[in-house]
């Protein structure tokens, strides 16, 4: 008889623990479904452009009171492997289960797009990891040129030209080449920022000459442009000159064309 009660105990203790383990699997399997979904507030931006992205996680209550907590990491890449971090966000998820992440101005490049944009979330006790992804494409800038003579020419001597190229909030990202092309009656060309007789137009970077990062300088030496002497038939001889530049452009902003200052000198 004590054979078969302590038999039938040692069932008792086994058919409960049999029991209790699918129940602690059940448990771990109760927690709420999520979906991340990223959205930007500028699907077409440009380079330099300041773009906010939102993640929503959904859904963000467990009626009737449990809210979803827990955090989310951004990641953000460029098609180039390049990396970008967010200038200001969010991480922390509260009851409406949205965060953001803004990206600052001059940092997002046409030449890096598309950018792979993903939220993960964390998950907590009672709501399931998720990660969600937006690719974030980045258009090229069309930029302004500007044709300054800091010092103008004169009747055979020395002047200065620059080119100023701007693209707004890229400004910052620009590099590349600027084309000067001198003409007058005694010269044409600019080499290495100095105009030469009869040479053909050259580069000059953005940046060179210890000039602003959006700025080539081209130096144009003494006799770059002379006003013939006055004869019996021409008695008031005139030289007339013509600057052009050209910005190249890149693979972040459009090239602009012919930017020129013309004149003439008596």
């Amino acid at each position: 008889m004590k054979n078969l009660k302590w038999a039938a105990c040692l069932g008792i203790v086994v058919a409960a623990l049999g029991t209790a383990a699918p129940a602690v699997a059940a448990q771990s399997q109760d927690l709420q479904a999520t979906t991340v979904t990223v959205t930007s507030s500028r699907p077409t931006a440009s380079t330099g452009s300041e773009v906010t992205f939102r993640a929503a996680i959904t859904p963000n209550l467990i009626a009737p009171n449990t809210h979803i907590t827990g955090t989310v990491t951004w990641t953000i890449t460029g098609s180039d492997a390049s990396t970008v971090s967010c200038g200001r966000s969010t991480t922390v998820v509260k009851n409406s289960g949205s965060v953001f992440c803004r990206v600052n101005r001059a940092v997002l490049q046409s030449a890096a797009s598309p950018y792979t944009v993903t939220a993960s979330y964390s998950g907590d006790a009672n709501f399931a990891s998720d990660v969600g992804t937006f690719s974030q494409t980045i258009g090229i800038q069309q930029p302004s040129l500007m044709i300054r003579l800091p010092v103008g020419p004169s009747n055979g001597g020395p002047s200065t030209v620059t080119a100023t190229v701007s693209g707004g909030a890229g400004t910052p990202l620009l590099t590349g080449n600027v084309i000067f092309s001198i003409s007058s009656n005694t010269s044409t060309g600019c080499t290495n920022g100095t105009a030469v007789p009869h040479s053909a137009a050259k580069s000059i970077a953005l940046g060179s000459n210890g000039s602003n990062a959006n700025v080539a300088t081209c130096q144009l030496p003494a006799g770059w442009i002379t006003v013939p002497s006055a004869t019996p038939d021409r008695r008031h001889p005139s030289t007339r000159w013509t600057i052009t530049a050209t910005f190249e452009g890149n693979g972040n902003f459009q090239s602009v064309f012919e930017k020129a200052r013309r004149g003439s000198l008596r």
